[in-house]
């Protein structure tokens, strides 16, 4: 099964993509954040191309775990 990972920045999203048991993660790319609608489009079309079956979005923090 593989996993999308998304860390979701101001003006950046960082993309992972797990290998197809689902076991480890690598960077695949960057999408910047122009816009809502072509954010989802990209993501959809990633989940398309890759099958994958479930999307991990990490949760913000600050380096001082804030």
């Amino acid at each position: 099964m593989r996993v999308l990972g998304l860390d979701v920045g101001r003006r950046r999203i960082g993309v992972a993509l797990s290998d197809p048991t689902g076991t480890i993660a690598q960077s695949l790319t960057v999408l910047p954040r122009t816009g809502r609608r072509s954010v989802l489009a990209e993501v959809a079309r990633l989940v398309e191309r890759y099958g994958v079956e479930r999307i991990v979005i990490g949760l913000p923090r600050r380096l001082d775990g804030s």
